[in-house]
């Protein structure tokens, strides 16, 4: 029994990997919208708030990704004040990273740890 070696990525490259095969197979079916209305849903206080951002933070975790940018409060407030439209979201997130970045992270990333997140929530999520 020969063992062939293994072939490893770069980190940077094998967190954007596992960040992305980790939404294929937990959140196929959930767009970035999706995931954004699920981790706003019944939110209207702060403790609601937290409970969802410790969502995300816990699946950032997970994926081994860097979480100062989903800490940065523009994009928190990106999420929170134009979670109608994931587009502007994903742009917020994009100028923090180019204004605010000390790792090599992508938008990518966040995003697939947004999806991630929705779709580890304790209650059902209705996908159109």
């Amino acid at each position: 029994m020969t063992s062939e070696p293994q072939r490893q990525l770069p980190t940077e490259t094998s967190d954007a990997v596992s960040a992305h095969i980790a939404a294929s197979e937990e959140a196929s079916d959930l767009t970035f919208q999706d995931a954004i209305e699920a981790l706003r849903e019944g939110i209207d206080g702060y403790g609601d708030r937290v409970h969802a951002t410790a969502e995300v933070l816990r699946a950032v975790d997970d994926l081994g990704i860097p979480n100062n940018i989903l800490t940065h409060p523009r994009v928190e407030q990106g999420i929170w004040r134009y979670s109608h439209d994931a587009d502007t979201v994903r742009r917020e997130i994009e100028i923090t990273i180019e204004r605010e970045a000390d790792d090599d992270i992508t938008a990518d990333e966040i995003v697939a740890a947004y999806r991630v997140a929705a779709a580890r929530l304790d209650t059902p999520i209705d996908v159109d």
